[in-house]
């Protein structure tokens, strides 16, 4: 559906057991587009209950022509898939929660990892069963974001974790930025596997995580935990690589692959390994 105003009063079913996937965006590229329960002038609003009402696979806004912000103002609550795409920003307001087991939330922006900013706002949150995958230029974070996996990717302007981001992951957490990625230290993360990788990564937040590996590329890796954490492999890094300095303080450490930087320092409750460490 390609308008500058919907009413979606109707329902939309499922077809002999196979639900449809619903694309909406507007006809004007650069008109904004708001998830919320009132209209407003100069945007196409998309009523949270109306989408609530579609019996359907997925749910995609915007669309990699679509240039025009994208923001989610109040609550939305959905059964499937939720694509967000546009070449312009990216807000969530409000709370998001898909609530199939399979769930992926999706926010793109265009060109690959260009376009503006996706913000996550303290009063944003997601929640999707499977997945939480965010790209665009750069991604801010000061909500909740939980699924089995997240996968934030920045461009240039890189990845923020703020104060109350809560990254909560089943699984993988993957984070990688082309230019900085830092985390607030009133930040949390939750996973079993963690990826840090930027040209710079400061992550002095409070952090659980059973396996992590990552690089700096051009500067310093700094990276605090709790308990008990082992550098490993996670997807296709093994290890922990900086330019700079590493620098790692928590739990007890086990390093099971290397570990390397201009200078290495360690601050940890125990150290064992079979991993090289060089600095």
């Amino acid at each position: 559906l390609k308008a500058e105003r919907m009413d979606l009063f109707g329902r939309i079913r499922s077809l002999d057991g196979v639900a449809p996937i619903v694309s909406l965006t507007t006809f004007n590229n650069s008109t904004p587009i708001n998830v919320r329960g009132t209209e407003g002038p100069g945007a196409l609003t998309l009523k949270p209950s109306q989408l609530a009402d579609f019996e359907a696979f997925g749910i995609n806004i915007g669309s990699s022509a679509h240039t025009g912000a994208i923001s989610i103002d109040n609550s939305l609550s959905i059964a499937g898939h939720l694509s967000i795409d546009t070449g312009g920003t990216i807000n969530v307001n409000a709370p998001v929660v898909l609530g199939d087991a399979d769930s992926r939330f999706t926010a793109t922006l265009h060109p690959y990892l260009g376009g503006g900013a996706i913000q996550i706002d303290g009063a944003g949150s997601i929640t999707a069963g499977k997945k939480i995958a965010l790209g665009g230029g750069s991604v801010r974070v000061l909500g909740d974001l939980t699924s089995d996996a997240i996968a934030i990717d920045a461009g240039s302007s890189g990845i923020d974790l703020q104060e109350g981001a809560d990254l909560d992951a089943a699984g993988e957490i993957t984070l990688r930025s082309n230019g900085t990625l830092y985390q607030n230290g009133a930040s949390s993360i939750r996973a079993q596997r963690l990826l840090a990788t930027g040209n710079q990564v400061q992550m002095l937040g409070v952090n659980r995580v059973g396996t992590l590996a990552g690089n700096a590329s051009t500067g310093n890796f700094r990276f605090n935990w709790r308990d008990a954490m082992a550098i490993g492999t996670v997807a296709d890094v093994s290890g922990v690589r900086a330019n700079g300095e590493v620098d790692l303080t928590g739990g007890a450490l086990t390093a099971g692959a290397g570990i390397e930087g201009v200078a290495v320092f360690i601050d940890a409750d125990a150290l064992g390994g079979a991993g090289s460490i060089k600095g």
